[in-house]
């Protein structure tokens, strides 16, 4: 849960730094010849701690009025 602004901000961060990472992931077990079910396996575990984070920072926004 995202008490102030400062955690705001760094979910923030956190978030589009998660969202690059996942997506050099997403490359790099293209590269090495996973297919596209498994990237999607591989891929979900992280999408969904991502989406957690999404979820806090839009009820942060909300609960501030942003």
């Amino acid at each position: 849960m995202i008490h102030n602004e400062a955690e705001y901000q760094q979910a923030i961060t956190r978030i589009k730094d998660e969202r690059k990472r996942l997506a050099e992931h997403c490359q790099s077990w293209k590269d090495q010849g996973f297919t596209p079910k498994q990237i999607i396996n591989l891929r979900e575990p992280l999408e969904s701690f991502q989406m957690q984070l999404v979820e806090e920072v839009q009820d942060y926004e909300r609960s501030q009025g942003l």
